[in-house]
Protein backbone atom coordinates (compact mmCIF):
# COMPACT_ATOMS: atom_id res chain seq x y z
CA UNK A 1 0.00 0.00 0.00
CA UNK A 2 2.99 2.45 1.07
CA UNK A 3 4.38 1.47 -2.42
CA UNK A 4 1.59 2.36 -4.38
CA UNK A 5 1.05 5.51 -2.30
CA UNK A 6 4.60 7.00 -3.03
CA UNK A 7 4.39 5.76 -7.01
CA UNK A 8 1.23 8.09 -7.10
CA UNK A 9 2.58 11.11 -5.42
CA UNK A 10 5.83 10.99 -7.02
CA UNK A 11 5.03 12.50 -10.60
CA UNK A 12 3.25 15.48 -8.11
CA UNK A 13 6.16 16.08 -6.51
CA UNK A 14 8.47 16.16 -9.42
CA UNK A 15 6.03 18.62 -10.88
CA UNK A 16 6.28 20.98 -7.99
CA UNK A 17 10.00 20.94 -7.62
CA UNK A 18 10.56 21.36 -11.22
CA UNK A 19 7.73 24.14 -11.35
CA UNK A 20 9.44 26.24 -8.32
CA UNK A 21 12.74 25.70 -10.24
CA UNK A 22 11.24 27.07 -13.31
CA UNK A 23 9.89 30.19 -11.33
CA UNK A 24 13.02 30.60 -8.85
CA UNK A 25 15.20 30.67 -12.79
CA UNK A 26 12.72 33.37 -14.21
CA UNK A 27 12.76 35.43 -10.74
CA UNK A 28 16.62 35.96 -10.89
CA UNK A 29 16.74 36.62 -14.24
CA UNK A 30 17.19 40.44 -16.04
CA UNK A 31 14.55 41.89 -17.50
CA UNK A 32 14.41 43.24 -20.52
CA UNK A 33 12.12 43.74 -23.59
CA UNK A 34 12.68 42.83 -27.36
CA UNK A 35 9.76 43.52 -29.91
CA UNK A 36 7.55 40.39 -30.77
CA UNK A 37 5.62 39.90 -34.05
CA UNK A 38 2.62 37.63 -35.33
CA UNK A 39 4.03 34.31 -36.57
CA UNK A 40 1.68 32.50 -39.27
CA UNK A 41 -1.32 35.02 -39.87
CA UNK A 42 -3.17 32.10 -40.98
CA UNK A 43 -3.05 30.16 -37.82
CA UNK A 44 -1.58 32.51 -35.14
CA UNK A 45 -3.85 30.76 -32.67
CA UNK A 46 -3.46 27.35 -31.64
CA UNK A 47 -5.12 26.40 -28.43
CA UNK A 48 -4.13 28.18 -25.78
CA UNK A 49 -1.15 29.79 -26.79
CA UNK A 50 -0.38 32.53 -29.14
CA UNK A 51 2.42 31.52 -32.16
CA UNK A 52 5.20 34.59 -31.89
CA UNK A 53 8.58 35.65 -32.85
CA UNK A 54 10.91 37.99 -30.86
CA UNK A 55 12.32 40.64 -33.03
CA UNK A 56 15.96 41.21 -31.88
CA UNK A 57 16.73 43.56 -34.88
CA UNK A 58 19.73 41.98 -35.91
CA UNK A 59 20.12 39.64 -39.13
CA UNK A 60 21.96 36.69 -39.55
CA UNK A 61 24.43 36.36 -41.96
CA UNK A 62 26.18 32.92 -41.78
CA UNK A 63 24.42 30.20 -40.06
CA UNK A 64 26.21 29.89 -35.90
CA UNK A 65 24.82 27.38 -33.91
CA UNK A 66 25.46 28.44 -30.68
CA UNK A 67 24.78 32.15 -31.15
CA UNK A 68 25.10 35.50 -29.47
CA UNK A 69 23.01 38.43 -28.92
CA UNK A 70 24.70 41.44 -26.17
CA UNK A 71 21.05 43.35 -25.06
CA UNK A 72 23.78 46.16 -23.59
CA UNK A 73 25.41 47.19 -26.80
CA UNK A 74 24.61 47.38 -30.63
CA UNK A 75 22.64 44.36 -31.14
CA UNK A 76 24.91 41.74 -33.58
CA UNK A 77 24.84 38.19 -33.73
CA UNK A 78 28.83 36.61 -32.45
CA UNK A 79 29.65 33.08 -32.38
CA UNK A 80 30.89 32.93 -28.20
CA UNK A 81 29.26 34.58 -25.23
CA UNK A 82 30.09 38.18 -25.41
CA UNK A 83 33.27 38.93 -23.44
CA UNK A 84 32.28 42.67 -20.82
CA UNK A 85 28.35 41.50 -21.84
CA UNK A 86 26.33 41.36 -18.56
CA UNK A 87 23.03 40.67 -19.98
CA UNK A 88 23.22 38.55 -23.81
CA UNK A 89 21.26 36.21 -25.28
CA UNK A 90 21.68 32.56 -26.68
CA UNK A 91 19.93 31.37 -29.49
CA UNK A 92 20.73 30.26 -33.19
CA UNK A 93 21.42 32.00 -36.44
CA UNK A 94 19.25 31.03 -39.59
CA UNK A 95 20.34 32.53 -43.04
CA UNK A 96 17.35 31.72 -44.68
CA UNK A 97 15.50 34.39 -43.76
CA UNK A 98 18.17 35.97 -41.88
CA UNK A 99 16.93 35.36 -38.69
CA UNK A 100 18.39 34.81 -34.92
CA UNK A 101 15.84 32.24 -33.07
CA UNK A 102 15.96 32.23 -29.02
CA UNK A 103 13.87 29.47 -29.08
CA UNK A 104 10.26 31.47 -28.02
CA UNK A 105 7.80 30.51 -30.02
CA UNK A 106 4.84 30.56 -27.68
CA UNK A 107 3.05 32.87 -25.07
CA UNK A 108 0.40 31.54 -23.37
CA UNK A 109 -3.21 33.66 -22.58
CA UNK A 110 -6.40 32.22 -21.45
CA UNK A 111 -8.92 31.35 -24.17
CA UNK A 112 -11.35 33.97 -23.89
CA UNK A 113 -8.49 36.53 -24.19
CA UNK A 114 -6.64 35.17 -26.78
CA UNK A 115 -8.79 36.12 -29.72
CA UNK A 116 -7.99 39.99 -28.97
CA UNK A 117 -4.59 39.58 -29.10
CA UNK A 118 -4.58 37.56 -32.04
CA UNK A 119 -6.31 40.57 -33.91
CA UNK A 120 -3.59 42.71 -31.92
CA UNK A 121 -0.74 41.17 -33.12
CA UNK A 122 -1.84 40.96 -36.41
CA UNK A 123 -2.81 44.75 -37.19
CA UNK A 124 0.74 46.54 -38.24
CA UNK A 125 0.00 49.62 -35.96
CA UNK A 126 0.37 48.10 -32.47
CA UNK A 127 3.46 47.95 -31.33
CA UNK A 128 3.73 44.13 -29.09
CA UNK A 129 6.62 43.66 -26.88
CA UNK A 130 7.73 40.57 -24.98
CA UNK A 131 9.11 41.03 -21.62
CA UNK A 132 11.70 38.17 -21.03
CA UNK A 133 13.72 37.04 -18.01
CA UNK A 134 17.56 36.52 -19.48
CA UNK A 135 19.68 34.10 -17.37
CA UNK A 136 23.21 34.36 -16.73
CA UNK A 137 23.77 31.73 -19.38
CA UNK A 138 21.86 33.53 -22.06
CA UNK A 139 18.07 31.28 -22.13
CA UNK A 140 15.39 33.78 -22.37
CA UNK A 141 12.10 33.10 -20.74
CA UNK A 142 9.06 35.28 -21.50
CA UNK A 143 7.51 36.61 -18.57
CA UNK A 144 4.73 39.03 -19.86
CA UNK A 145 3.25 40.39 -23.64
CA UNK A 146 2.42 43.99 -23.68
CA UNK A 147 0.85 45.69 -26.51
CA UNK A 148 1.27 49.58 -27.16
CA UNK A 149 3.51 49.75 -23.84
CA UNK A 150 0.18 47.73 -21.63
CA UNK A 151 0.32 44.57 -19.98
CA UNK A 152 -1.68 41.92 -22.21
CA UNK A 153 -4.15 41.54 -19.11
CA UNK A 154 -4.26 45.37 -18.46
CA UNK A 155 -4.67 45.80 -22.24
CA UNK A 156 -7.43 43.14 -22.29
CA UNK A 157 -9.55 44.34 -19.56
CA UNK A 158 -9.64 47.87 -21.29
CA UNK A 159 -11.26 46.68 -24.48
CA UNK A 160 -14.15 44.49 -22.22
CA UNK A 161 -14.96 48.13 -20.71
CA UNK A 162 -15.20 49.99 -24.15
Amino acid sequence: MRKTAFLLWLPLAVSVLWTGSLIYERSRGVLTEVGVEGFDPRDLLAGRYLRIRTNYEVECSEKLLPAYICLSTPRKTVTKAPNGCSVFVKGRCYVKGGRFDDGIARFYVSEDKARPLERALADKDVKATLVISVSKDGRAVPVDLKINGTPWKEWAEKGKRK
